[in-house]
């Protein structure tokens, strides 16, 4: 059953998206690139959510909502991947997404999504307030829009799953960053697109936490 309803606003949501980073890559004049990687991303990262959900017997609401943020954090890893920026645009989507989910949790399930939000919001402010720490002692280490992204997971995953998040991004970038360095294709200063690890970590950062539950 879980299948069946995640399936057809996951094909939705992939299409919308597809159709925004054509539309963003035009208004910037720039090819279309990117954009056969997004749906790479999306069909296998939908699918794995959805299998995952029906053998886990995770909530329909909860599924949907991880699948929906997975989609646009892949959009914005393709972005950030070919221009090291982070489309506004899907950014403000993801917060505007947890904002919109959150009032039928309420409404169906208003205990756990008390108790949710009890871990959520807090988890999002120690997130900003600690990615904030970091550039003020940092500047330049950190970009804005990767530190919109997490405060964003944070609302989505909660307390431990950012921890999750945040560990493993940054490991798996400064792996990616020393091989770079050491093959002598990035220099000390260079900026390594930090989102493609973010991505990385959120989905494991899911499959983590409800293995542990």
């Amino acid at each position: 059953m879980t299948s069946a309803v995640l399936a057809f606003p996951a094909v939705i949501l992939t299409a919308a998206v597809y159709v925004f980073l054509g539309e963003y890559r035009k208004s910037r004049n720039e090819p279309p690139s990117g954009r056969a990687a997004f749906i790479i991303l999306s069909f296998f990262t939908s699918l794995a959510i959805i299998i995952f959900a029906e053998a886990r017997e995770i909530d329909t609401l909860y599924a949907f909502g991880q699948l929906a943020f997975l989609n646009l954090t892949a959009a914005m890893a393709v972005t950030d991947a070919k221009s090291c920026e982070i489309p506004d645009a899907l950014l403000v989507s993801a917060f505007v997404l947890r904002a919109v989910l959150i009032i039928p949790e309420l409404l169906f399930y208003p205990e756990s999504a008390l108790v949710a939000l009890a871990g959520e919001l807090p988890a999002a402010a120690l997130t900003l307030a600690f990615f904030m720490i970091i550039c003020f002692f940092f500047r330049g280490g950190v970009g804005s829009g990767d530190i919109k992204l997490y405060t964003a997971a944070a609302l989505y995953l909660g307390g431990l799953g950012i921890f999750i998040t945040v560990a493993l991004s940054m490991t798996l970038t400064l792996i990616i960053f020393a091989i770079l360095f050491f093959a002598g294709k990035a220099a000390r200063n260079d900026r390594i697109p930090l989102v493609p690890g973010i991505y990385a970590g959120i989905i494991a950062s899911i499959f983590i936490t409800e293995m542990i539950k």
